[in-house]
């Protein structure tokens, strides 16, 4: 995976790579007792949807972005923690293990820019799946994307 996000580069891969595990010691174990995250798998903001009964959609990682931003005690640390969570999951269950793919949702129904869109959450995620999981990512879908977001 990190040597086919490299375009082959070797060395880049291989410093992708030690980056990568260098993460995973800082991040796991996740304590999964933490307030934050426990609200985040509470609420199901952040959950995984069944696609078993169709073998072209892989394993995806829903995330209501409402109730995530209803909540302001919620952290995006907190939500990249249960993002990782199901993320690890289903990596774990991957038919292919050597190609392992997952799908994201992101729910934005209800999310308004003048209800206080929190960026901040997406940008998290993304700066946490971005270099630690290469490749695995097979669709991404954003929906309802405002006309503010599109452009």
């Amino acid at each position: 995976r990190f040597l086919e996000a490299r375009d082959g580069n070797v060395p880049s891969a291989m410093k992708m790579l030690q980056e990568h595990e260098n993460w995973k010691n800082e991040v796991f174990p996740i304590d999964l007792t933490r307030d934050g995250v426990q609200e985040v798998l509470r609420l199901k903001a952040v959950a995984e949807i069944d696609v078993a009964s169709d073998e072209q959609i892989p394993p995806t990682v829903y995330v209501n972005f409402s109730k995530l931003q209803a909540v302001e005690s919620i952290s995006s640390d907190d939500v990249c923690k249960a993002f990782i969570i199901f993320t690890e999951l289903m990596l774990s269950r991957a038919k292919d293990p050597r190609n392992p793919k997952t799908c994201q949702f992101i729910d934005l129904s209800g999310v308004t820019i003048s209800s206080g869109f929190r960026v901040d959450m997406l940008k998290k995620i993304y700066k946490v799946f971005e270099p630690n999981y290469p490749e695995t990512l097979c669709k991404m879908v954003m929906y309802p994307v405002s006309t503010m977001l599109a452009t």
